[in-house]
């Protein structure tokens, strides 16, 4: 919040959810799948998926998410 946003990590991998409480600059994670993501709807200004696209199933459903 420092900087003026809040971030929320989302990972389908529980073990990389949770190594961002460890990070140096700690980070919230949830544990969830792309195309059914846990937040309510129009939460977030802005979504980035970096090098995730190319591993997801359901891509269609995920970038609609």
């Amino acid at each position: 919040m420092a900087r003026g946003h809040r971030v929320l990590a989302i990972d389908a991998a529980s073990t990389l959810a949770r190594l961002t409480a460890t990070h140096h600059d700690p980070q919230v994670a949830v544990v969830a799948d792309a195309a059914a993501l846990p937040l309510p709807e129009a939460i977030a200004d802005v979504a980035v998926a970096f090098m995730s696209l190319q591993d997801i199933d359901d891509l269609d459903r995920s970038v609609g998410e």
